[in-house]
């Protein structure tokens, strides 16, 4: 994974805007004593410095692994806190004051983690909120938590490098589980999940697969229509790009098309159609597929329509069914049939 330092812009829709204000559980946005607060507050920063300044961290929570108490928890004992519920405060008084907000739950890497504290559990090493920047169009995530533990080092105006999200909750406050959250009974301080970092990023390069869907023969006069199956079998992301599809007879004989990013060991589906073949065509043709450097092809029989076995089984049917009729008929009429 890369972390970036300012975060991608992304348009909030108004279904997606009102969706991160809902109350949840462990946000309790439309409690009064919540609600209060939020009116006082109003502004992200002034929420983040609220929780910065009114919450105490409690180490003891760690070890003991208590239950998560929510906002409302947390609101009502201000000195027991852990980044779970500096999390749930700041996101549940954004909600409140109609600011979207959302929770983070993924790695933090510290090496101290006296002022720079981890979570309940073994691998589910930090959580933190980001809220929504309508000004910029962004997601912005923040760390009350650090904020508190570090003496004031502010983690609202510049955050850092060393927040790498594993899912984010916006819609559950509690799901999705993330990497190392999901544990057997007595494994609960087992360590499943392991991060290293480093300032290098490897120069891997993502390795595509091409497959296609073509049928092996197409009917002449008849548009020939497929699908490029495009695989990612590495793992690191493949960018979108630009890809080319060309034949020999085939129109348009070179096509641009466009495939968005692929993620690893994932895969995306292109539609592909060329025109109709004149009606008596009776060809051979290779579809070749080109991929930056990787090339691929797909032969395809494009015939005309007598030479097909459903021809001859839809006019075979109607000849049968012409005489049978026509049998049905003159019996009809005559009453009887003399055959030699």
């Amino acid at each position: 994974a890369k972390v970036f330092h300012k975060p991608r812009t992304q348009t909030l829709s108004e279904q997606e805007k009102n969706l991160y204000l809902k109350p949840q559980k462990y946000w309790e946005v439309m409690d009064p004593k919540v609600k209060a607060t939020a009116n006082s507050l109003k502004t992200p920063e002034a929420i983040y410095n609220y929780v910065v300044k009114n919450l105490k961290y409690d180490p003891t929570r760690v070890k003991d692994n208590q239950v998560r108490a929510g906002a409302l928890g947390v609101l009502n004992n201000k000195n027991s806190a852990v980044c779970l519920e500096f999390t749930d405060l700041f996101v549940t008084l954004a909600r409140a004051s109609g600011i979207p907000a959302r929770e983070v739950e993924g790695f933090a890497n510290t090496n101290n983690s006296a002022n720079r504290p981890l979570s309940l559990f073994k691998d589910i090493l930090h959580t933190w909120p980001e809220y929504y920047d309508f000004n910029k169009k962004a997601w912005i995530m923040v760390d009350p938590t650090w904020g508190n533990t570090t003496g004031g080092i502010d983690y609202f105006n510049v955050f850092d490098f060393d927040h790498l999200s594993f899912v984010i909750n916006g819609e559950d406050s509690s799901y999705p589980v993330p990497a190392g959250g999901y544990k057997i009974p007595g494994d609960e301080n087992i360590q499943d999940v392991i991060v290293v970092t480093s300032r290098v990023f490897d120069g891997e390069s993502p390795e595509l697969f091409a497959s296609t869907d073509f049928s092996k023969n197409y009917l002449s006069g008849f548009p020939i229509e497929g699908n490029i199956v495009i695989s990612n079998l590495s793992g690191v992301l493949s960018p979108s790009q630009t890809f080319n599809i060309s034949s020999g007879s085939l129109l348009p004989n070179s096509q641009n098309l466009f495939f968005d990013e692929i993620p690893p060991f994932g895969k995306i589906t292109v539609p592909v159609k060329f025109s109709p073949r004149p009606i008596l065509t009776n060809e051979t043709d290779i579809i070749k597929i080109t991929i930056g450097q990787q090339k691929f092809e797909k032969e395809i029989l494009v015939i005309p329509f007598y030479k097909n076995i459903y021809f001859f089984l839809f006019f075979g049917g109607i000849l049968i069914g012409s005489i049978t009729l026509t049998l049905s008929i003159f019996a009809y009429r005559r009453r009887h049939i003399h055959v030699s």
